[in-house]
């Protein structure tokens, strides 16, 4: 759509709410009160429109349209193997995948149709907390451990870590908040030297002298860093992993891939995980 066309869109639609959306300035458009009230009702409106337009392309049998999916950092190394899947049965699915800065940003792009499913480690905040407002589908279970210099060595415990400064995800992020409940457990802490929401920062950092890092052994982000291993606790530290979404129905590639999800094998479970379930 051209500038021209928008603008008059833009007015039209101001006409018939009787209210201006947007402040005009020399630097721009800057939304009034109005016009970002409108914002989640507009999202809404455009996933019903997704919706609509799926129901009527798949009546034929064949899945299509986009899909978009907002992960944690930490939780992202379930994705392959079941979009791999997924992408098998339904090829002419677009595909979106967005990293939230954590689970509590990916929430949030739920609420706002910025995606329309969410991984992540959502137990940590309580899951009736998540469950009230979102469907939750456990995936898996991962194991958190350290990435620490590779000339390190020793056995990790909570209450006996490295003396190392901790690069770690922001503080929204909810397997952080699960790591720093059991270090208080235990009566330890660490000391904060870097934090960054991108999870590949995080083995060229401990490669480099930033200290150590909390990952997941799933996400294997020290694949290509000799200098950085991951080390597991003693005994292990392990997250259930959840696959979450609204409420409200869902686009036909997003059912399906939920479907997909459904049907694989529960997951496995590989050491007492921090809920004890």
């Amino acid at each position: 759509m051209s500038a021209t066309a928008m603008s008059r869109a833009l007015n039209r639609l101001e006409r018939e709410l009787r209210t201006a959306l947007f402040h005009r300035t020399a630097q721009g458009l800057r939304p009034t009160p109005a016009g970002r009230a409108l914002v989640r009702p507009a999202r809404e409106v455009l996933h019903s429109a997704a919706v609509a337009r799926s129901v009527v392309a798949n009546v034929g049998g064949e899945v299509t349209g986009r899909l978009v999916i907002a992960t944690s950092g930490g939780a992202f190394g379930h994705l392959p193997g079941a979009l791999g899947a997924f992408r098998r049965r339904h090829p002419a699915v677009r595909i979106t995948i967005d990293e939230a800065t954590g689970e509590s940003d990916v929430l949030h792009r739920l609420r706002t149709s910025r995606a329309e499913l969410g991984f992540g480690y959502f137990y940590a905040e309580g899951p009736d907390a998540v469950s009230r407002e979102f469907v939750c589908h456990r995936i898996g279970y991962d194991e958190i451990g350290l990435l620490v210099p590779a000339e390190w060595t020793g056995e990790l415990t909570l209450d006996s870590l490295p003396d190392l400064p901790t690069i770690v995800p922001p503080a929204h992020a909810w397997a952080r908040t699960a790591v720093e409940t059991s270090l208080r457990g235990v009566g330890a802490q660490t000391r904060l030297g870097v934090t960054t929401v991108h999870q590949h920062m995080r083995a060229p950092l401990v490669e480099h002298g930033f200290g150590m890092a909390w990952v997941s052994r799933g996400s294997r982000i020290d694949a290509a860093y000799p200098g950085a291993t991951f080390r597991g606790l003693t005994p292990p530290l392990v997250l259930p992993a959840d696959l979450v979404h609204s409420r409200r129905r869902l686009t036909a590639a997003a059912t399906a891939f939920v479907s997909a999800l459904r049907s694989a094998p529960p997951p496995r479970l590989t050491a007492t995980p921090a809920d004890g379930g």
